[in-house]
């Protein structure tokens, strides 16, 4: 199962870890794999955001936070995909200007996002604990 350790680092970094592993058939190595991808995703994350609404691409825009709501929940993360799913409901009634006002708030968020995931990321495993193998892994 899961080490104490492991799991507090989950509560601490605002992850449900236990229900993100069942969405990943129980396999640690592939949930480390997504979450180590989603974190190195989110570099560019906040750029892609602030540009698209400065180019007055919303509709891509309101794509890149559907995938971004999506991922967020999936790896556990129900704050991030909250903010993400806030964000895209908002851009339907929004103005161009509006909309980069948004994008950039949300912008910070996945900077700090970032920082909290990659701390997780480093903290909640050592290798003893989590080989990036395949195991199932009960909670």
């Amino acid at each position: 199962g899961l080490s104490p350790h492991a799991l507090a680092a989950a509560a601490q970094a605002g992850i449900d870890l236990a229900p993100a592993l069942e969405r990943v058939g129980g396999l640690l190595g592939t949930y480390r794999r997504l979450l180590d991808s989603f974190v190195a995703d989110l570099a560019d994350q906040p750029a892609q955001l602030e540009a698209l609404a400065a180019a007055g691409d919303l509709p891509a825009l309101r794509r890149q936070l559907h995938t971004l709501k999506g991922l967020a929940a999936t790896l556990g993360d129900a704050g991030l995909s909250a903010r993400a799913a806030h964000a895209e409901a908002a851009l339907a009634s929004l103005e161009p200007e509006a909309a980069q006002v948004l994008a950039a708030r949300l912008a910070r968020q996945l900077r700090e996002a970032q920082v909290r995931l990659q701390r997780f990321a480093r903290e909640a495993w050592s290798t003893a604990d989590a080989p990036l193998a395949d195991q199932p892994c009960s909670t």
